[in-house]
């Protein structure tokens, strides 16, 4: 477990850090949103028996929680933070991520830290990162159109 704290919520919040430094404003709407994606999905796929991350504990969701704290909202909050910060459409981040976190996965399920049942692959795990990426792009853009995030402001570049 020392390794899913560490990987997933300890090195991910040192960079969480710097870009909070750099952009609070994605950092305190994306972040808590992208951890709730990740908290539904995740819920999802363990309790439908579609994956499971070593060490399996009692409450089986409880090895995944570093990472619905720490990993894939700072993973979410980065192609934001780019999304405004280069001014690329946002499909290029969106995908250039998924896949990022797709193969980070296919490294964790080959080392034996994630396994798959019930015919879950590769290509579900794509989707999985996929789907809530387009779902917070929906959620960013709603901030944009509200005015909680604006185009030109400093503090998102």
């Amino acid at each position: 477990m020392l390794i899913n704290i560490l990987l997933g919520f300890v090195f991910p919040w040192i960079f969480g850090i710097w870009l909070y430094l750099r952009s609070p404003k994605i950092v305190l709407t994306i972040g808590p949103f992208a951890s709730v994606l990740s908290y539904i999905v995740n819920v999802w796929g363990i309790y439908n028996h579609y994956w499971i991350l070593t060490p399996v504990l009692e409450v089986k969701t409880a090895s995944v929680l570093p990472m619905n704290l720490g990993l894939f909202p700072i993973i979410a909050c980065c192609t934001y933070f780019l999304i405004f910060r280069t001014r690329t459409q946002p499909v290029v981040w969106i995908l250039f991520f998924s896949v990022a976190q797709t193969l980070l996965e296919s490294i964790a399920y080959y080392f034996g830290k994630v396994q798959y049942f019930n015919g879950w692959n590769i290509g579900g795990t794509f989707l999985s990162y996929l789907i809530p990426a387009l779902i917070t792009y929906i959620y960013f853009a709603l901030l944009i159109s509200k005015g909680v995030l604006e185009e030109n402001d400093p503090d998102l570049t």
